[in-house]
């Protein structure tokens, strides 16, 4: 994950995967372990980065060499559901739960920054903006126009993809023969991000009128519902 190996570097990795990642058992037992309202593996590592503000030695690591094996979903349906309790259960944490989590004492300024980016505009704000611009032009503007704009976006984009795609291949790839059979997916990647986008949009709103997370597989109701959030 090219953006993870990033975010080590600089010591300011959001989130530790809940199935590929590995935590110092004496720190959580210090926290308190999880917290009830939410299984998710973002809730814990923001709780553990609140004592990086105190104790600017204490980073999360990512390894690029490591390799797990998890499960996927396999068909869309599982696949957009799965995205809809994550990126809703991001309200409930940023929003509900851990408001406080943007003063810098808490997480130091790096981890905020990255936070407002990453979580709050790109997860939360840019959903909306994107689905608004997009019916704003089909609106005001001509079919040729509208076709136009939306063909150079999605050349961009494909373009920015198929770098990302190359730097992947030079510097992390760990099965090169078989990443490159998925080069094909390029050119689809930009749609499939537009259709992510609404249906992040559509979890946050979920989440913001319906508190969603109370209605989740990833703990059983009764630990979900002692939730003071």
């Amino acid at each position: 994950n090219v953006s993870r190996v990033g975010q080590g570097e600089f010591g300011v990795v959001h989130v530790i995967s809940g199935a590929l990642g590995g935590f110092r058992r004496s720190f959580l037992e210090k926290m308190g372990g999880y917290d009830s309202g939410t299984a998710q593996d973002g809730d814990i590592t923001l709780r553990m980065k609140h004592y990086f503000g105190r104790h600017p030695h204490l980073r999360l690591v990512f390894e690029p060499r490591a390799i797990g094996h998890t499960d996927a979903p396999e068909n869309w349906r599982t696949f957009f559901r799965q995205r809809q309790r994550w990126d809703g259960d991001l309200y409930y944490l940023y929003i509900r739960k851990h408001s406080r989590s943007f003063l810098p004492r808490l997480q130091g300024w790096k981890n905020v920054i990255l936070q407002v980016w990453t979580g709050l505009y790109f997860q939360m704000v840019m959903p909306y903006i994107i689905i608004i611009y997009s019916t704003a032009v089909f609106v005001l503007f001509p079919p040729g126009v509208v076709l136009g704009t939306w063909a150079m976006v999605y050349l961009l984009y494909t373009l920015i993809n198929g770098l990302l795609f190359a730097v992947h291949m030079a510097l992390f790839s760990e099965r090169p023969r078989a990443d490159w059979r998925l080069i094909w997916l390029l050119p689809l990647q930009p749609l499939f991000m537009f259709l992510q986008r609404v249906n992040n949009a559509l979890a946050t709103l979920k989440q913001m009128t319906c508190s969603a997370h109370l209605d989740s597989s990833m703990a059983p109701w009764w630990v979900l519902r002692k939730s003071r959030f």
